[in-house]
């Protein structure tokens, strides 16, 4: 005898983990079984004490959001087969506000003054940073910007002036 397996959720993951800043895009994935006929899907959030519709009844079995709001998401998929029975998946995940760039500390290896030509190594600390920070580093000297090192990944600078002056 031949009995039908019940309709269920398998799985419903995240193309990333959780958390991440708002407006980075993320995939969610329903997989099921024992589905009769075609399997629709239904997307949903709570959040803040509300629920609201993300994408109704289709047969995509996955959705991409990129959230402005941040907050504690609880995402819903609803699946139903042809057989009209209904199945219901949850999954947490966390949209943060990215965090604000800031230079926390910039800082010399030594004191000043030094001597003409003694080198010297600033190091820049940074917070809030999204991706990978880069860092351009120019001089002011009687009255004229220079370059000292153009846009780097590197977060430090060696120098070694040969010209007197207050830089």
């Amino acid at each position: 005898e031949f009995k039908q397996q019940a309709l269920a959720i398998s799985s419903f993951t995240a193309s990333k983990t959780s958390p991440q800043a708002v407006k980075t895009a993320v995939t969610f994935t329903t997989k099921v079984s024992g589905v009769t006929g075609t399997a629709q899907y239904k997307y949903y959030r709570y959040l803040n004490g509300s629920y609201a519709q993300i994408k109704d009844w289709s047969t995509n079995s996955s959705i991409e959001i990129a959230p402005s709001t941040a907050g504690k998401y609880d995402l819903w998929v609803a699946v139903k087969d042809g057989s009209g029975k209904i199945v219901k998946k949850n999954l947490a995940f966390e949209f943060k506000e990215q965090a604000n760039l800031g230079i926390s500390s910039f800082t010399a290896s030594k004191t000043s003054p030094q001597p003409v030509k003694t080198v010297v190594t600033l190091t820049t600390k940074v917070s809030g940073v999204t991706g990978t920070a880069q860092y351009k580093y120019y001089r002011y000297l009687n009255g004229n910007y220079g370059i000292i090192k153009d846009w780097s990944t590197s977060s430090s600078v060696t120098i070694a002036p040969k010209t007197v002056g207050n830089y």
